[in-house]
């Protein structure tokens, strides 16, 4: 399954400086779709970040 994710310009800067973070964090590269493959991952095994997750969408954008 092919996936695209889309951001705004502001965004795009702070997931690449999050991705930066994380390759600083782990001492290896991260690329985007490994990136997002873990977030939805863990958001489906974590409870805590699932309930998170779910709050956060019943707010809705932004």
């Amino acid at each position: 399954m092919a996936l695209t994710v889309r951001v705004d310009p502001a965004e795009a800067t702070e997931v690449d400086l999050f991705q930066v973070m994380l390759r600083e964090e782990t001492g290896q590269r991260v690329d985007k779709a490994e990136l997002i493959r873990e977030l939805l991952l863990l958001a489906r095994e974590h409870g805590p970040t699932r309930r998170a997750l779910v709050q956060r969408l019943k707010r809705g954008p932004g």
